[in-house]
């Protein structure tokens, strides 16, 4: 089978999601259905004029000498490729069951080669992958040896990294489909950003395709897509089949597929792909496909526009005098080559009678901003193209010369000013709860006089320091209770609330209405000093040791069944695990949710210990970061949380108080995402999952209780 492991993981040794232990399977799937498809070529504009050729690198692995034959990977890719030739213009090269030292030479080749500034280069690798389970994956090459627990036959991820990034292609896409190898489009109607004058025959001003294209690749990328997190994909690769659904159907009206679009198409396969960068990369998404449009050649009696037919043209493809049999004269009359003198020559010189400079493509450019005079607003200020050549000093979005607040980082709403804020406590009216009365920036601009982190205009009790399940009261010991194993247990009251999202993975639909009783949870994650409390040691696998307010970790199913088994010989039976339901109400903030994307806030580093904040190296003390709004914490981030269902996909129609799928079942749901996820993992409605041998950094648990 083919296996797929985060990248990005690998290069500081930690997986950025549990892996499974099941086998994969090629069994079809069905692709999204989608209402309306993009428009056409007779909509688009001609593909963009650039200097930069784009290239693309597959290696597809179906025939191993000791590993399982594969049916898919050269028929997958041999898709994307003639795709990629046909219709965007890459030169793809397709490379079949290859061995290690054949793959590593071909890298080497395109390291070798010279590429212009616009370039792009697309690698691909399509096979099997080997995880060893610690913290190194691999691509398995032809003859990669069954058995091979030091990696010595295949290509470990962070060497084929460092070798990609060492190509000299400042525009690079990595994406591996294998198991465990673990995510700005223009307007509809962009103004062409150059009016000048174009000389008959001559290549026409750029475009606003031109333009954009400009911009995304001005910063150095080195991004990689990966089929999964470490869970185990199909033979019959959906990350592959929504790829080429992308390139045929996303692109805009100008012919240009962003890889933001890219990655809206991917997220729809299954399991879902990852997304990150690696080595030497600025802006991971400085790469796009550029369509071309349909070619209906037309004769022409004149094909390079210089005035000389071509059955009486010498150089019938370059622009050149009549004097010298239509070719570019090089040589005792230098000015008829570049009639203006200005270096660009006339082929190429969109004012050729006009002394210009190269970026404003031969035309006259007084502030050499690349914006030609003519089409210039602000012809003596240096500025941008999509600014039509203006400033603009602040960076808010607004150009200088629409800016009534030209030094002053403002909104485009309001001129580029600022918006007013009345009370001047830094929120701005639109957006304070209590524009008259100077509040606290997380509180949406409301004081807290009692300091509870509850606005006053939600606080029932204004004076008295409370806790969110309860209004901003004070607790009573019938909302929870302390256990001295465990720790605090805060009691959810039960309630109505839509389960899942619309605007997540495919396995968070369909959104549907879950009914729950109360229940009591864990206001933390079961931490280290909490486990060693009930089991006496450390879980055999606790990566970050020595941490004793960290949650545990590294606990599979069976690690977390012995613990509350032995736990609850001392407890009657009353604790357990929170069903994924449970755990998903509590995580939204139950009957005082405010309906927030992460368990506590919309900005995921308030509530979340998560790979931007913790370099997904360590785990942090419980508690360090906000809680949500009936008090529990790290409910995002930090540890994935097992849950007691089996996995399965939603099904449709209410629920009252569910427990997962009754039939048999080999994997798990884990919720919350851990400090190895991105900033969309966490999200409240996210879900994953694991096989019950699962170990994966970053898994560990909270306790729940039924009332008694």
């Amino acid at each position: 089978m083919k296996f797929l492991f985060c990248l990005l993981a690998l290069v500081f040794c930690v997986p950025v999601q549990p892996h499974s232990q099941g086998r994969g399977s090629d069994v079809s799937f069905f692709p999204r259905n989608y209402e309306t498809t993009p428009p056409r070529f007779p909509e688009m504009s001609p593909r963009a004029l650039r200097r930069g050729k784009d290239f693309a690198l597959f290696f597809a692995i179906d025939a191993y000498a000791e590993w399982d034959k594969l049916r898919n990977p050269a028929a997958e890719v041999k898709k994307l490729a003639g795709e990629l030739e046909a219709n965007y213009g890459f030169e793809a090269r397709v490379y079949e069951n290859k061995s290690r030292s054949e793959i590593l030479n071909i890298l080497g080749e395109y390291r070798r080669r010279a590429y212009d500034d616009d370039a792009q280069l697309l690698v691909f690798f399509s096979g099997h992958g080997y995880y060893d389970g610690q913290c190194i994956g691999y691509v398995v090459p032809r003859e990669g040896k069954r058995d091979d627990a030091e990696g010595a036959s295949y290509i470990s991820y962070p060497d084929l990294q460092s070798r990609v990034a060492s190509i000299p292609c400042r525009h690079i896409l990595l994406c591996v489909d294998a198991c465990y190898a673990g995510t700005a489009d223009l307007a509809a109607n962009c103004p062409e950003l150059f009016k000048g004058p174009v000389a008959p025959g001559r290549p026409n001003p750029p475009s606003a395709a031109d333009a954009f294209i400009r911009e995304t690749l001005r910063e150095q990328s080195r991004a990689y897509y990966a089929a999964a997190g470490n869970t185990p994909t199909r033979d019959r690769s959906e990350f592959a089949a929504q790829f080429l659904e992308a390139l045929q159907k996303d692109y805009d009206h100008l012919g240009l597929l962003t890889l933001s679009k890219l990655r809206d198409r991917l997220k729809y396969a299954q399991p879902r792909p990852w997304f990150g960068e690696f080595a030497g990369n600025r802006d991971a998404d400085a790469f796009v496909f550029v369509r071309q449009a349909a070619k209906t050649p037309t004769p022409s009696a004149d094909r390079d526009g210089d005035g000389v037919p071509n059955t009486a043209d010498r150089c019938p493809d370059q622009y050149g005098p009549a004097a010298n049999g239509g070719c570019p004269d090089t040589g005792a009359n230098p000015t008829a080559a570049d009639a203006d003198g200005d270096g660009v020559p006339n082929d190429r010189d969109a004012c050729p009678e006009a002394y210009g400079t190269a970026r404003a493509n031969g035309c006259p450019d007084a502030d050499d901003d690349a914006v030609p005079d003519l089409s210039d607003r602000c012809p003596y200020l240096a500025g941008e193209p999509r600014w039509e050549g203006c400033p603009d000093t602040d960076s808010d979005g607004v150009p200088d010369h629409l800016d009534q607040c030209p030094t002053q980082r403002g909104q485009a709403a309001a001129n580029g000013c600022p918006p007013p804020d009345r009370d001047a406590d830094g929120v701005p009216d639109r957006a304070d709860r209590c524009p008259d009365r100077a509040g606290k920036q997380n509180l949406q601009g409301c004081p807290d006089d009692d300091g509870d982190g509850i606005p006053d205009v939600d606080d029932k009790c204004p004076t008295e320091k409370g806790v969110p399940a309860l209004d901003g009261c004070p607790e009573k010991a019938a909302d929870r209770f302390t256990d001295p194993l465990v720790g605090v247990m805060i009691k959810v009251r039960g309630g109505t609330f839509q389960m899942g999202s619309n605007d997540g993975g495919f396995d968070e639909k369909p959104v549907h209405a879950v009914t729950l009783g109360d229940y009591y949870l864990g206001e933390t994650e079961i931490t280290q000093t909490q486990w060693r409390a009930v089991m006496g040691s450390d879980p055999p696998e606790l990566h970050h040791k020595g941490c004793d307010q960290c949650p545990v970790e590294g606990v599979n199913w069976d690690d977390v069944q012995q613990f509350l088994q032995k736990l609850n010989s001392e407890n009657s039976g009353k604790y357990r695990l929170p069903t994924e339901a449970e755990w998903e109400y509590a995580a939204r903030g139950g009957s005082l949710s405010k309906g927030y994307t992460y368990a506590g806030s919309n900005t995921v580093g308030e509530v979340a210990w998560y790979r931007e904040n913790t370099s997904g190296t360590k785990t942090k003390p419980v508690k360090g970061k906000k809680a949500n709004e009936l008090g529990f914490y790290d409910m995002s981030g930090n540890v994935e949380e097992w849950c007691s269902d089996l996995y399965d996909y939603y099904a449709s129609g209410s629920q009252s108080n569910p427990k997962g799928p009754d039939s048999p079942g080999l994997f798990r749901v884990v919720r919350g995402s851990s400090l190895t996820g991105y900033a969309e993992h966490p999200r409240v409605a996210a879900r994953g999952y694991c096989g019950p041998l699962c170990r994966g950094y970053g898994l560990g648990f909270r306790l729940a209780a039924s009332p008694q």
